[in-house]
């Protein structure tokens, strides 16, 4: 299924046709910020669901799939997750809690062997690889567990850029060249694969077992969610924190627009709820 056909495809057709929604989210800086525990975003969803059974809601995240799994276990019905900015994608399984992964990127030790190569090379960077999990605590602000978690990449990098502007550039072609990526995703910059967000979320939408008509709805702060923000066909885009001054939006143009106040489950539910409880406002985004 492609994201820019069902945007289209969902444009032209009255609301009434709607009967899914796939609401596909990033994580830190959108359904989350730094004042609320996972608990109340997941106990938030879950009423969602049971409001409104015709919603699925897809983690999309640069997070990985270590740091998911305690989170899914607080959800009703177990999310799809796609994890390292889409490096990686996890299916649950009906009816339970565990989950079928499909690579979708470079793994990790022929990754890092790469990165190695180019810090020979005079590239200054420290990756979660060259960290102690109370390093990446430190910097993160993560617990010592959660860093530990933070760790276990399968597919993609992150990584604390330490040279100039100018290097950092050139560093990017030299991935590139090499088949690999770098995307910003806020405090860090990520390196995997030619993977994004939103070819992980069109693999997934075309195995979905449903054939309603479904509205894609994507949620989103930086610009590892642009790919994603734009194939959908709604974009929910908040405040960017790392990169812009407080209460600013990355750029994005698109047709159904939403800007969110502020990240955080309240008003990611908000937004939401407004959206499927009352399709008409689709024609109200700027």
């Amino acid at each position: 299924m492609d994201l820019n056909r069902s945007r289209a495809a969902t444009q032209q057709a009255p609301e009434t046709t709607i009967q899914d929604w796939i609401i596909a989210t990033d994580l830190d800086g959108t359904l989350l910020d730094h004042f609320y525990p996972y608990e109340k975003a997941a106990a938030g969803i879950n009423e969602l669901q049971r409001d409104h059974p015709n919603v699925t809601v897809v983690l999309a995240t640069s997070k990985t799939l270590a740091e998911l799994l305690p989170f899914t276990e607080l959800f009703d019905q177990a999310p799809p997750l796609i994890f390292e900015n889409g490096a990686g994608l996890a299916n649950p399984q009906p009816g339970t809690h565990e989950y079928r992964v499909t690579p979708l990127g470079i793994d990790h030790p022929t990754l890092r062997k790469v990165l190695l190569e180019l810090r020979a090379q005079g590239y200054q960077f420290l990756g979660f690889a060259d960290m102690s999990s109370l390093q990446v605590a430190d910097i993160t602000g993560l617990s010592l567990t959660e860093a530990q978690q933070a760790k276990e990449r399968q597919f993609s990098e992150p990584l604390s850029w330490e040279g100039s502007v100018s290097q950092l550039v050139a560093f990017e072609r030299a991935l590139v060249s090499r088949g690999l990526t770098l995307v910003s995703g806020g405090r860090f910059h990520h390196v995997a694969a030619h993977t994004n967000k939103a070819d992980a979320l069109q693999r997934w939408l075309s195995q979905r077992s449903s054939t309603a008509p479904a509205h894609v709805v994507a949620c989103g702060d930086a610009p590892n969610d642009t790919q994603m923000l734009l194939g959908a066909d709604t974009a929910l885009v908040f405040p960017h924190k790392h990169h812009l001054r407080a209460g600013n939006y990355m750029a994005l143009e698109h047709k159904q627009l939403i800007r969110v106040h502020q990240p955080g489950p309240d008003a990611w539910m908000q937004a939401v709820r407004n959206l499927v409880s009352t399709p008409n406002t689709l024609r109200e985004c700027s």
